[in-house]
Order: structure tokens, then sequence, then C-alpha cells
């Protein structure tokens, strides 16, 4: 968290300034929903069964686990070199799809200026100055600090910047406020909260072998989009049902799902999935 940020909402601009105390209670609080309620959970529902828990063969399973994150995997994430994949579309494209998104939103009655302050984690606009903007929309739209910009992305970032202040409506002072710190999803702090084996395996791996086996059950395969990287799931309409051409036939599906998920979804989608004559694409997004 930044400070102006953080102090805005009364907390702590990092893990660091917290209290013992506070150290403490976020520690007791992981432990009681990472670890304790899944596991009490867990071995109620065996027990319910008629059988033993196997406490021993889970601790130990949980310690190999944890040290396994604590040693190789969170070092690793912490090390390992940023990998971007390109865009489709070149940065200018992209920045003139979100300026245009930005108006129109600002039609529709969310403040231009509002938009921009979120972008610099509330701070007033007269407070950001114009190497705060560049420095964003470097981030933004190159993904690279001021300095590894080449000559012509250096060139579209300062047309960016004064293309962005025409139409926003801001004439940012030049130079830098340090005091000012934008949202730059790619170049934040990695903070990784470890949680249980068992949660990981309730709440990620069972939901996903289950959704894979209602939807073969529905005859959709899983396939990898070449151009764009995506997984989906899919199914092709009937021959007949492309010849019948009636008013009753169901039409084909594309689906994109939310939060949760497809898991969230199975039994919306086992209702639309039963007329196995209309074609069906699912399109499976991991970052939602």
């Amino acid at each position: 968290c930044h400070p102006v940020w953080s102090t805005m909402h009364g907390w702590p601009a990092a893990l660091g300034e917290l209290s013992p105390l506070g150290h403490a209670g976020i520690r007791l609080l992981q432990l009681i929903l990472h670890y304790a309620l899944p596991y009490g959970m867990a071995s109620q529902a065996v027990q319910l069964l008629g059988f033993p828990f196997p406490w021993a063969l889970a601790l130990s399973a949980e310690f190999a686990f944890y040290f396994w994150m604590r040693i190789y995997k969170i070092p690793l994430l912490d090390t390992a070199p940023l990998v971007v994949d390109p865009s489709v579309e070149p940065p200018t494209k992209v920045f003139q799809t979100s300026v245009e998104r930005v108006e129109a939103a600002d039609r529709l009655g969310y403040p231009r200026l509002k938009w921009l302050a979120g972008w610099f984690l509330g701070a007033e606009p007269s407070q950001i100055r114009r190497e705060n903007l560049t420095e964003w929309i470097a981030h933004m739209f190159f993904i690279k600090e001021l300095g590894e910009l080449d000559d012509a992305e250096r060139t579209a970032v300062d047309e960016m910047t004064n293309e962005l202040c025409a139409r926003v409506g801001v004439s940012p002072a030049p130079g830098y406020n340090k005091d000012v710190q934008s949202i730059r999803f790619l170049h934040e702090p990695l903070f990784v909260l470890q949680r249980s084996l068992l949660q990981y395996l309730l709440t990620s791996a069972v939901p996903r072998l289950a959704v894979r086996v209602v939807f073969r059950m529905f005859g959709l395969q899983r396939t990898r989009c070449s151009k764009t990287g995506l997984f989906y799931w899919w199914r092709a309409s009937s021959q007949l049902a492309q010849a019948a051409q009636t008013d009753l036939a169901q039409p084909d599906l594309l689906f994109f799902h939310g939060l949760c998920g497809f898991t969230g979804y199975v039994p919306l989608l086992s209702a639309l999935l039963r007329d196995f004559s209309r074609g069906v694409v699912l399109i499976e997004l991991e970052d939602i």
C-alpha cells in the first residue's frame, strides 16, 4: 500500500508497520480461516461417513507442502522475471480505445477526473504532475519504466500524455510529485498469502475435476486457441439441427464465466447443455 492511500483509509502503509499485536492477529486469523476451519469441516464430513480422519497423513502432507512453498515456490515467484505476452493491438490503439471508454463513462455519469484520481490512489488531480502521468502511461501501455523506453516509444508516451490531458481536462504542472503513486499492476510488490493444502484441494482441484466430469458427460471437449492462448470447451451443433432451421431449434451457446469460474454455473450450464443438438463454446479465463 502507498502511504497516501493507506493513510486515507487509516491503514498501515506496509505489513512491516504493523505492531506485534497486529502481526499476531493476522497469523491467528490465517490459522483459523485457512487451516482450522477447512480441517474441522473435512474431519466432520469424513466422520459422518463412518471413517476415521487420516490426521497423520494430512499433517505430513501439510508440513511437506508448507516447506515446499516457503523454501522453493514463493522465493521463485519473488525472483522470476516478469514475462508479459505482447499485445495483439499496438499500444496507441489500446490507448485510443481506453480513452474513448472513459469519455463514454463520463457521459453516463462517471466523471473523468474521478477516473484519473482512482488510478493515482485517490490523489487530487492538482497533485498529479506531468511526469507522474507519463510514468503511468509507460507502465500501462508499454509495460516499461520511463528509462526503458526507446525514442519512438517515449515520443508516443508524450503524445498520449498530451492527448489524455486535453480529453480528460487537466493541465498538470511540470515535474514529478514523489508523494503521488499510480496503480501499476505488473510492477507492484508481490504478496503471497499461503493457505493450507486442504483448502487448495477443496476450492480448486476438486471443483475443477467435477466441472471436467460434467462437461465430458455433455460431450464437450477442451481446446486451446492458437491465437489467444485461451482454453475453451466446445461442442459442435448437430447436422440435423443445422438443417432443420426451425423456430423451435435451440440457438448455439457462447458463455463467458465470472469470478468463480465454471463451478458456480454448473446447474445453469447443465440445464442449457441438455439439448445435445445445440453447439456450445464455453470460454475459460483463469485470470478472472
